[in-house]
């Protein structure tokens, strides 16, 4: 199974002013959001879909936090660009955006939230993050859905989950695709 997660902003030390944790270090905060965040059955896949980090310290605190049997795959987010995954030894699953599928569904995974994304004509869906609890949010259209660990208590969320929140859902080009289609066969 898959589960989604973003902005844990590991490292970054002005995050304990802006959420209501309980850590009052940065030590603290990372060791409470890692073992949150791999609370995963193992074989799981856990896309973290960006600012995952704030420094390689933190992004080795959690790669070693890693449980055995949980495969990571990081979208790369705003505030990660300080980090060169690519001298990390073995770490090879960083991504702009991907598309990946579960349970009969098609995922596009970004860092920010889309107008329109692949396959989102065939009412795929859209897992972003950036947004937080404090900023404001563009209205979510269609198969989309906010994966920031703010808004989820600091854990993962499946690909189950997602699909029954999303259940009766669809894209607005979609819609107009199906629409086009039914006028067609008239």
């Amino acid at each position: 199974m898959k589960y989604f997660s973003s902005d844990l902003h590991l490292g970054h030390k002005s995050i304990l002013k802006f959420r209501d944790i309980p850590s009052t270090t940065l030590e603290e905060y990372n060791a409470w959001v890692i073992k949150r965040i791999y609370d995963l059955p193992a074989g799981s896949d856990l896309y973290l879909l960006g600012d995952t980090a704030w420094d390689k310290g933190s992004f080795i605190q959690l790669l070693n936090g890693k449980p055995r049997g949980i495969q990571l795959h990081i979208i790369e987010g705003n505030h990660d660009r300080k980090i060169k995954f690519s001298n990390f030894h073995g770490f090879n699953h960083l991504h702009q955006a991907k598309t990946v599928k579960d349970m009969g569904h098609k995922f596009f995974l970004s860092h920010y939230q889309c107008v329109v994304w692949d396959c989102s004509h065939y009412n795929s869906i859209n897992l972003f993050g950036h947004t937080h609890k404090d900023t404001p949010t563009p209205e979510v259209k269609g198969r989309q859905l906010n994966v920031n660990c703010e808004f989820w208590d600091y854990r993962a969320v499946s690909s189950e989950r997602i699909i029954e929140l999303l259940d009766g859902v669809d894209n607005w080009d979609y819609l107009e695709v199906k629409r086009r289609r039914e006028n067609e066969s008239i």
